[in-house]
């Protein structure tokens, strides 16, 4: 798709047009160059081991583990998958599959079993790159599947596995490396990641090289001249993986961590002094609201990017009151166009103005939000469907031709949210189409009842599920709290009409849900809703 063009009058729905070059020859090319211009600027900080990393390092390190892939068969357009935590050698490992113009698949480490046989059986990757905790589930999906993939682990020696530092060690290469070159960048895929899956499996959506160049360039805008970043995602978001290689194009140091602990998190903070976080909302108000925040100088924090779960205007001002000095921008995200629409550091007052909204819309894209039933463009602050064109849309779903073209309309990417503009190009995200409810000839948005829900003091998460005959508001309650069923409808009572409150309400311990912690909403509807049969001793002599 070309970029888009500016129009004669202003369209705020519109970003501006910026010409992204594609003579670059591809990300590993690339990268190889930009790398060497600051071979002893840092590159990433493991917590967890305790390493500290150069680019000349990471760079070198790639070269040796591309010489070795080459050595084992791998050719371009051969899928390699990671499925592990992140870490110092996964960045390398990812890196030298870009030199050689290899595919990178990563999984996340907690995925489903059952969704992981499905994914490994469709990439059939040549190599599999896996830490101690998922070798095992690794070899075992492998062998479920009868694919003839070596295996790579990054720990000590396995018996059915190569151990990744033996990739370092075992030859001796000349030190020349020519990187593989991509001719057409925007062609060409350079990672393959799979969907969360919250309505239903997981898709594996192809990335091109342009896509993730475009993205890193979209980066660089919103973000204020970073030094130190900090991400709690897997490397199978594709945020993470945008972050990845940006820390590849320009010196910005990339701290890596193991999983999220609110008092580990401003220690790290503080003591590596991190200008920016990401964060989804959850893990943002849990530190934010720690008393840990109080024993750190977190002064350093300039920017916490929040989203990829629901977030409210409650939860912004809950944040923004416990750290008043840090900006929370959201940037709306997807896997298949990346981030379409976000807040520029200069646009952070208007922002706030505007409890809500996810941003604006970045450079080179171009929005449409169009009627649900009509399918045509709707005016500034009308609610439908949102759409996006850019310059780095996806290639498509890997080998599913028919679905690619089922989420396409006129060369816009169709999201399946719902959304809305205000007079200034301020965009609202406000659901998923799928996840409307009508009930009785009135809809119901489980996001607007799911923000009044969580204004309740005593709450600590919802979901509102329903179908057409009634609508549940499954409910998670803080700690040394008592809430009941009338108490918080009266709540709701008091700040929706009749036909949006809930019909049920079910008190749950806990939501099933994806790694990067969103609602597996198709698993709590089957939990909540579905009716089930049960026998009693009786009903086994009947008939």
């Amino acid at each position: 798709m070309e970029p888009p063009t500016k129009g004669a009058t202003k369209n705020y729905l519109e970003g501006p047009a910026v010409d992204i070059k594609e003579d670059y020859g591809g990300l590993g090319a690339h990268f190889l160059n930009t790398l060497f211009e600051n071979l002893n600027k840092i590159n990433q900080i493991d917590t967890v081991t305790g390493v500290t990393e150069t680019n000349g390092s990471v760079r070198s390190r790639a070269i040796q583990v591309a010489h070795e892939l080459r050595h084992f068969g791998v050719v371009e357009n051969d899928i390699i998958l990671i499925c592990s935590r992140g870490h110092a050698d996964q960045t390398v490992v990812v890196l030298a599959c870009l030199l050689i113009g290899a595919i990178i698949a990563p999984i996340d480490p907690e995925m489903h079993h059952k969704e992981c046989v499905e994914i490994v059986g469709q990439l059939r990757p040549k190599m599999c790159f896996c830490d101690l905790r998922t070798l095992k589930q690794m070899e075992r999906v492998i062998a479920e599947t009868a694919i003839p993939s070596k295996m790579v682990h990054f720990g000590d020696q396995q018996q059915y596995a190569i151990a990744f530092r033996k990739l370092l060690m075992s030859r001796q290469y000349p030190e020349q490396f020519k990187a593989a070159t991509i001719e057409h960048p925007r062609k060409r895929v350079a990672f393959i990641i799979p969907t969360q899956g919250t309505t239903g499996p997981p898709r594996l959506v192809c990335l091109s090289h342009h896509f993730i160049y475009s993205q890193i360039k979209v980066f660089l805008e919103i973000m204020p001249s970073p030094e130190k970043l900090i991400s709690f995602y897997p490397l199978s978001w594709v945020m993470q993986v945008i972050l990845m290689c940006l820390c590849f194009e320009v010196p910005v140091v990339r701290v890596l961590t193991g999983a999220f602990v609110e008092r580990t998190a401003c220690k790290v903070i503080h003591d590596l002094k991190i200008d920016h976080a990401f964060l989804n909302t959850d893990l943002a108000l849990q530190l934010a609201e720690h008393v840990a925040v109080k024993d750190f100088n977190l002064s350093c924090l300039k920017c916490v990017f929040i989203g990829s779960l629901t977030t409210t205007s409650y939860d912004i001002r809950r944040l923004t009151s416990r750290l008043p000095k840090v900006k929370f921008t959201q940037t709306y995200c997807t896997t298949e166009v990346g981030s379409v629409i976000a807040c520029a550091p200069k646009d952070y007052k208007d922002y706030l103005d505007r409890i809500g909204t996810v941003g604006r819309v970045v450079q080179n894209t171009k929005l449409r939000i169009v009627d649900l039933e009509t399918r045509n463009d709707v005016e500034a602050e009308c609610s439908g469907e949102l759409l996006v064109a850019t310059d780095c849309m996806m290639l498509g779903y890997f080998k599913n031709m028919n679905a690619t073209k089922a989420v396409m309309q006129d060369g816009y990417f169709k999201t399946g949210d719902i959304a809305r503009y205000d007079g200034c190009g301020w965009m609202f995200i406000e659901g998923r189409i799928s996840e409307l409810i009508t009930v009785q000839g009135f809809q119901v948005s489980p996001r607007e009842l799911e923000e009044v829900i969580m204004m309740h003091p005593f709450v600590k998460d919802t979901a509102v599920i329903g179908n057409d005959k009634e609508v549940v508001a499954c409910v998670i309650t803080k700690a040394d709290t008592k809430l009941d069923d009338n108490k918080l409808l009266t709540f709701i009572s008091e700040r929706l009409p009749v036909q949006k409150w809930p019909t049920r309400i079910s008190f749950m311990m806990d939501f099933p849900t994806t790694p990067l912690g969103k609602v597996r909403r198709d698993f709590l509807r089957e939990e909540v809703l579905t009716v089930k049969i049960e026998h009693s001793e009786s009903d086994k002599h009947i008939g």
